[in-house]
């Protein structure tokens, strides 16, 4: 029980025994397809490449300069599935044959990877809403309201590749902008450089937060933070130019059997990501709504600790949640708890 004192591992803690209680272990995405068979053929067979598409219709699978049928979805996931089959196979465990072995080394990755990644994110939201000044009442708010009521839910009960980019942003966003020296902003850029391993699209957040940590911290800290996420840069082009030709070309640019180009988003689809009812951003996560006072907090360069108004269970000059002065002393210990 003494684990279980902090907030930090009491949100941990529910949110990975929520998930574990909705734990969805079945194969249903052909991402994930692509991800488990990555995985178990790289450690049967010790090549990079699918040997099982044919069981998910090579779905989302893609087709490189070589001929061989490679993963259409960046690799990272998949590399962080082989060392749990790797280690049951070393165990003496027998090799995955069919359907029902992918579908169990997706159902465990989801208990050993996913979940825990995404109570960690829930963890990590917490200390970002109490440095843009979140009492402790509206860090657990914020915490809990990220990890069971937005889309996290669902990264939480099934292998998707979200879930462990959640963590590596979430980390790398908290080393940014968290008390520390160079070496802090160092490992924000190679936080941020595994994310983009794990979701192509997270490079919008990298020169971002080289900008928050430039107008913050000066141009050392900057450089460091860039120095940081280049060597896996340098891996995403490697891969990129090993299989389909050209640094700049995507697994994405190679799926089997789909024409890909750059062209200019539609309206209809901005508006569709944003608050559309099948996964608008802004409906599944309300409360990135208050995003921009964040942003401005974090520009300035002084997280605004002891201000009101900033999160969920902050007061405010309108609506007072308790005397001010109480909220303060709050928030400042809910700071050291996490």
């Amino acid at each position: 029980m003494i684990l279980l004192r902090s907030d930090g591992a009491r949100i941990f803690v529910t949110a990975l025994l929520v998930y574990a209680v909705f734990w969805n272990p079945w194969l249903q995405f052909s991402n994930s397809d692509n991800f488990v068979d990555a995985a178990v053929s790289l450690v049967d067979t010790g090549r990079w490449s699918l040997t099982r598409w044919p069981l998910y219709e090579g779905k989302d699978t893609a087709t490189a300069r070589d001929g061989r049928i490679v993963p259409g979805v960046p690799f990272g996931t998949a590399l962080a599935i082989a060392p749990l089959y790797a280690v049951w196979r070393a165990a003496g465990g027998a090799p995955v044959d069919g359907w029902s072995g992918l579908e169990a080394v997706n159902a465990v990755a989801i208990l050993l990877l996913c979940a825990p990644a995404m109570a960690l994110t829930a963890v990590q939201v917490a200390w970002l809403a109490g440095w843009v000044g979140a009492t402790r009442r509206g860090r657990l708010l914020a915490a809990l309201l990220f990890a069971l009521g937005t889309q996290a839910f669902q990264f939480g009960t099934m292998l998707t590749k979200e879930s462990l980019t959640a963590l590596a942003i979430t980390s790398a966003v908290r080393l940014a902008l968290g008390d520390g020296d160079a070496w802090r902003r160092t490992g924000a850029g190679v936080l941020t450089g595994l994310a983009v391993l794990l979701t192509h699209s997270a490079a919008l957040l990298a020169p971002l937060l080289a900008l928050v940590v430039l107008a913050r911290d000066g141009a050392r800290d900057a450089a460091a933070f860039v120095l940081g996420g280049l060597p896996l840069v340098a891996v995403l082009g490697a891969y990129d130019a090993w299989l389909f030709g050209a640094p700049w070309r995507t697994s994405y640019s190679a799926i089997t059997g789909l024409s890909t180009r750059f062209a200019a988003p539609k309206a209809a689809i901005v508006a569709d990501f944003v608050v559309g009812p099948r996964g608008g951003l802004f409906l599944y996560s309300p409360f990135l709504l208050a995003a921009p006072s964040g942003l401005a907090a974090a520009w300035r360069g002084v997280p605004p600790r002891g201000r009101t108004g900033s999160a969920p269970g902050t007061c405010s000059r309108r609506y007072r949640c308790w005397p001010r002065s109480r909220a303060r002393r709050s928030s400042v210990r809910a700071v050291a708890h996490c």
